[in-house]
């Protein structure tokens, strides 16, 4: 009784009121092979397939003030409120991971939508109209007092189908593009400890209040949740890198003795980390030199913040919301789980100020850097993080407990762009300088120097810088192919940029490309495999990145394609030391004169594989409907279809395919632009690969 009152109540307030394809490949630039000319129009793009990708939201945005007036002019609509909504599956975030390690947790629902199991996650569908932005509300019901109000995110930002990376307020990645979601999936219960208990959520589209009223409230069956004894090991106090890393910070990963003593939770459950940075204007002694433990009310520093809230256990407030230096905070909001407390009434500038979340769900990532956008919002400063590990199933091992916070650390936020670094030094620069450059890229970090490489799909912007500062510090990789792979990868049809720019001026760097260090049994997604190791080696021949340690300037490797392979199905894989397997997404293939060649950014050397891909998809529009290619040639299947869907997710053409040695073309009626997934399924109607994705647009 006391819970159907409650929801009563909580109705009349609130209604009161998805790797993608690799983008297309351009013209090789003249400075790839020196003397060589691109043939013109043979250019392919690698891949043509994605498994659904692992996009991550988060909540955002600005809430609609009550009040405001509806245009009388338009006509009013109310929005499509959420249906389907369940525990246990997640449609988004993981679903990159796992497709990464060709994994068969990939599962498809009623509806043929691919899903990984996760229990805690919360889901719901969001056909209809909406406006993709939503509010959830998590309850937890107790015994004695009938339910509980445990979490509330206000906005919670739905991104469109496609892959395009962004951050968003909180600081937090998020993949959007174009085209629209069907289902979506929250990580704001399973990713923080509770206690046990049976708990809800509630659910409603929120509109503009202004064209769009906010649709009524759907309600989840609840979820009995027994909170595990086991928890993952809490992380190593994040260490800032040396001075031409000023941007990055890194822990170390628990060891296998580590990992066996804590019963091999952490090999086993743990997906990720979440990197939590705190700001600061302007420091004491006690914040440059301490920075101790997140328990016990005690921020960055050492430093006590006063909260005056008490929080129960299993009842944390929202996680993750970013702050802007000077701004009251909202009282409510004054502890993430880990027992962290942020200011909550007043400002200080020298205390650290909740500057946002990173999500990563690649256990292999022990490096962490501020967003963009967390610099862009909260400038030059002082920065500081605490990290913690996400564990994949809650029902066995809780997330870790919060780390140590690191040492705060200044970081200019208006970092120079590289054409600025590049264009002030010459070959004819004294070594200072020249060494003072070469830091200053390093200064950028791997991953926002990653992201600006694999954005420089013709070798005209952040390529040709590195390229021109290798040439003016004379800091080029010397390349040498050894274990009878000469014939298949030439010295001379090898092009590496941005590894001698690792090791400071003078210092010799060795690319070497040898035989593979491991056997593996080919997967049968793959044929026409070709086996190798990559290695950067320094002076004293030492690998760069000994230990699964990454790149401080990621290097771009252009090799050339065997001729076994066929480039329009040519796909490449990383062996990653930790044991994942990884298919590299941003891979270019083009043709210069008589010879293939596969361009790609790395960030990380092992063994790498070569091959061509079994299972390979790819869509257009075209007049009437959308063309849709694909080839397919493996054992084990007994069903291959694949569904069209048009841009609002409403299913429009299913099609049987016949399997191909050849790349097949067939076109299907649809609305423009569309999505098509491929599903091949074996007699059990069992995926036997993850379904395979295109989009026509």
């Amino acid at each position: 009784m006391k819970r159907a009152i409650c929801l009563l109540l909580c109705l009349l307030m609130l209604t009161g009121g998805a790797p993608a394809a690799a983008p297309d490949t351009r013209a090789a630039s003249v400075w790839l092979f020196e003397g060589e000319s691109v043939t013109s129009g043979e250019s392919v793009t690698s891949g043509g397939q994605s498994v659904t990708s692992g996009e991550s939201v988060t909540s955002g945005g600005q809430s609609v003030t009550s009040g405001e007036s509806v245009n009388s002019g338009e006509e009013v609509v109310q929005l499509t409120p959420p249906t389907r909504l369940g525990w246990g599956r997640d449609y988004h975030y993981l679903l990159e991971y796992y497709g990464r390690q060709n994994s068969d947790r990939i599962l498809l629902d009623d509806m043929e939508v691919p899903y990984v199991p996760c229990p805690g996650m919360m889901y719901w569908s969001i056909d209809g109209v909406n406006q993709r932005r939503y509010r959830i509300e998590l309850y937890r019901q107790d015994p004695e007092t009938g339910p509980v109000l445990v979490e509330t995110v206000e906005n919670w930002e739905v991104a469109p189908a496609g892959r395009r990376e962004s951050v968003n307020s909180g600081g937090q990645s998020v993949i959007s593009g174009d085209g629209e979601r069907t289902m979506e999936s929250s990580f704001h219960f399973f990713w923080d400890n509770h206690v046990s208990g049976d708990y809800y959520f509630m659910v409603r589209a929120i509109g503009d209040n202004i064209r769009y009223l906010d649709s009524e409230v759907a309600l989840s069956d609840t979820w009995t949740y027994e909170a595990p004894e086991n928890q993952l090991s809490r992380s190593s106090r994040p260490r800032w890198k040396n001075v031409s890393e000023a941007a990055t910070a890194f822990i170390y990963a628990p060891t296998d003795a580590e990992d066996a003593a804590n019963g091999h939770l952490d090999s086993t459950y743990r997906i990720g980390y979440e990197a939590r940075w705190w700001y600061a204007a302007a420091l004491t002694n006690d914040d440059a030199n301490g920075g101790g433990s997140t328990g016990g009310g005690s921020s960055g520093g050492g430093q006590s913040v006063t909260s005056g809230e008490s929080v129960t256990s299993g009842e944390s407030v929202t996680s993750g919301e970013s702050v802007t230096s000077g701004e009251s905070v909202t009282s409510g909001e004054s502890v993430a789980s880990g027992g962290t407390t942020t200011p909550t009434r007043t400002y200080d500038p020298t205390k650290p100020v909740n500057a946002g979340t990173i999500l990563t769900f690649y256990p292999r990532h022990f490096e962490f850097q501020p967003s963009e956008k967390i610099l862009a919002d909260f400038g030059s400063g002082y920065y500081s993080v605490q990290v913690r590990a996400l564990s994949g199933d809650m029902t066995q091992a809780k997330p870790s407990e919060w780390s140590e916070l690191s040492m705060a650390r200044y970081i200019a936020a208006d970092n120079e762009d590289l054409n600025t670094i590049v264009n002030r030094v010459t070959r004819n620069s004294d070594a200072y300088n020249l060494q003072l450059a070469i830091n200053n890229v390093r200064k950028f970090g791997t991953y926002r120097l990653l992201e600006l490489m694999n954005a420089d799909k013709n070798n005209t912007g952040a390529i040709q810088n590195l390229v021109d500062l290798e040439d003016m510090t004379g800091n080029y990789a010397q390349i040498v192919v050894s274990g009878g792979l000469s014939e298949l990868f030439p010295e001379g049809k090898i092009n590496v940029v941005g590894a001698g720019l690792n090791l400071d001026l003078g210092q010799t760097v060795v690319f070497h490309l040898g035989a593979a260090h491991a056997d593996e049994v080919p997967s049968t997604l793959y044929s026409n495999a070709v086996r190798f190791s990559m290695q950067l080696l320094d002076t004293n021949g030492a690998s760069l990145t000994a230990g699964n340690t990454e790149l401080r300037v990621p290097a771009k490797i252009t090799l050339p394609i065997p001729s076994t392979i066929a480039p329009s199905f040519f796909v490449i894989l990383h062996h990653r030391m930790d044991g994942t397997v990884e298919t590299l997404q941003n891979v270019s293939v083009q043709k210069i004169q008589n010879q293939w060649y596969a361009s790609f950014v790395v960030t990380n050397f092992s063994d790498f594989t070569m091959a061509e891909q079994n299972v390979f998809l790819n869509a257009v529009p075209y007049p009437g409907g959308v063309s849709v290619s694909y080839r397919f040639r493996t054992g084990g299947v007994q069903t291959a279809f694949c569904a069209v869907r048009d841009r609002s997710g409403r299913p429009c053409a299913v099609a049987a395919l016949e399997p191909s040695e050849t790349r097949r073309t067939v076109q299907i009626p649809c609305d423009a632009p569309a999505t098509v997934r491929l599903f091949l399924l074996d007699a059990n109607r069992k995926p036997v690969f993850p379904a395979v994705e295109a989009s026509a647009t």
